[in-house]
């Protein structure tokens, strides 16, 4: 059998050059603009790839059996095309307690559940690798990067499988809660029927009654019951207070606010009224105290005249004493304020003792040498002596009483102004310095044991205003003339 020709070294060089022309003549051409779109990212690359296949290639992208691709891997790669790659990835979805296996390209986690007849509502929580997301969630892929590393791109043959993805669908709980003669229906995750009422905005105050309990926990169909606490005010011992409770009585609302209340207190409104919304209640603290008070009963005294005493003088026989009563009342008070008191007992501890004074009626005539020669009297007074003149009487000069006293008789030396109480008007008088002179005149600053001397407006006003001692001249008064000194 003839034997081929032996190829030499330089021809097999030359085949293999011409393959490798070939290839790159298949797979290079010009450069040209595309948008390479990875698990939803896009990128806008620069490329010479004249198919899919080499595109990926150059990306460092694989297109599994499971995934999406479009175009295919054979086609041309077109200036301005849009290239789609979705990779598939390993989803388990567990739901009910059961768990449904399978691998998808869908592009969010609604997708994929949609892919099992799954369609989840408003308020189920999906939960993707142990965290909780929306339904509209991108699906993660597990096994490469989302968005291409066009520079540093792995070999195509280091693109792990993608891991399984755990996606867990917990529906919402639905609850029903009776309330007031109405039924209201919730949904909510929550681990506990005070958690579920707090995730619909049902608001509990600590008063109202719930059954069960908060800390039931929360199942599908379960029904709860409230009863809602009565708010009411009371105000009591000085305070006010708001308050809610379950009692349905005032009675019961008071116990119930540990609020005790004592014989005589008074509760506005009574304690067997309903308790209603918004109601007020008063307590009145009622209280009665006994209070003993202590009176001094003041004692009188009698003036008895004596005739054997001169006149002017006194004597005390019997020195007077107060007495003393006793009152004891009961008070009531009303929150603290006295509101009425009554006299229970009234007694006298011990009598007055009244005073006796007796005075004297005895006229006794005295003599006296003066520089107007030797006078007689019968009484002394101590008094303070001032003067005054018709000018400074506080009349005008035009006025028809100018200068004429109370008596008639005209203001100058001789006449003096009495408290005619102690000094009877008409009564004769000696005034060292000033001489014998009638009690004429009367006037508004003259009272008790003052009088005031008169001068005319031309004579000497000489007088300097001084305590001393008169003397009253005359008989003196009859016995029934006298009359009791003023205590």
């Amino acid at each position: 059998m003839p034997q081929p020709p032996k190829r030499s070294g330089v021809h097999v060089a030359f085949l293999g050059s011409l393959a490798g022309i070939l290839l790159a003549w298949d797979t290079v051409g010009a450069p040209k603009t595309i948008t390479l779109e990875v698990d939803g990212a896009a990128s806008s690359i620069s490329t010479r790839q004249t198919r899919i296949d080499g595109l990926l290639r150059e990306a460092g992208l694989v297109a599994g059996m499971s995934d999406a691709l479009a175009p295919r891997a054979g086609a041309a790669v077109s200036a301005g095309a849009t290239v789609t790659l979705r990779r598939a990835v390993a989803v388990a979805v567990t739901y009910g307690g059961e768990t449904q296996r399978f691998t998808t390209t869908a592009a969010t986690v609604a997708d994929a559940l949609e892919q099992t007849g799954l369609v989840p509502v408003a308020d189920t929580v999906v939960s993707v690798g142990g965290v909780r997301r929306s339904a509209e969630t991108l699906l993660p892929r597990l096994g490469g990067a989302v968005v291409p590393a066009l520079v540093s791109a792995s070999p195509a043959s280091e693109v792990a499988e993608p891991a399984e993805l755990v996606i867990t669908v917990e529906p919402a709980a639905t609850f029903f809660v009776h309330e007031a003669r109405r039924t209201l229906e919730f949904r909510a995750h929550a681990a506990t029927l005070g958690d579920a009422l707090k995730q619909a905005g049902v608001a509990l105050f600590p008063a109202d009654l719930l059954v069960p309990d908060a800390t039931q926990p929360l199942t599908h169909g379960l029904h709860a019951k409230i009863t809602r606490s009565t708010p009411f005010r009371v105000t009591a011992d000085g305070r006010t207070a708001e308050a809610r409770t379950q009692a349905t009585t005032v009675a019961e609302a008071l116990k119930e606010q540990a609020i005790t209340l004592n014989a005589g207190d008074r509760v506005q409104p009574p304690l067997d009224t309903p308790l209603k919304t918004g109601i007020g209640i008063q307590v009145v603290r009622v209280n009665q105290r006994t209070v003993v008070e202590e009176e001094s009963i003041p004692f009188r005294t009698q003036y008895v005249a004596d005739a054997d005493m001169e006149i002017g003088t006194q004597h005390t026989a019997t020195a007077g004493a107060t007495g003393l009563q006793k009152r004891e009342f009961q008070i009531s008070y009303e929150d603290g304020r006295e509101v009425g008191r009554r006299l229970a007992l009234q007694r006298v501890e011990r009598e007055p003792v009244h005073a006796e004074v007796r005075y004297g009626t005895k006229i006794i005539q005295h003599a006296i040498t003066t520089p107007d020669g030797t006078i007689e009297y019968w009484r002394t007074l101590r008094v303070w002596a001032t003067w005054y003149s018709p000018a400074n009487a506080g009349k005008p000069r035009s006025s028809p009483g100018y200068g004429i006293t109370a008596t008639g008789l005209q203001a100058r030396r001789g006449v003096i102004a009495v408290d005619p109480r102690v000094i009877p008007l008409g009564t004769r008088v000696y005034v060292p310095g000033y001489g014998v002179a009638v009690a004429g005149d009367t006037g508004s600053a003259v009272r008790g044991n003052v009088i005031d001397l008169a001068y005319g407006d031309d004579e000497v006003q000489d007088w300097v205003s001084r305590n001393l001692d008169i003397y009253v001249l005359g008989p003196g008064p009859s016995p029934s003339q006298i009359q009791p000194p003023s205590p």
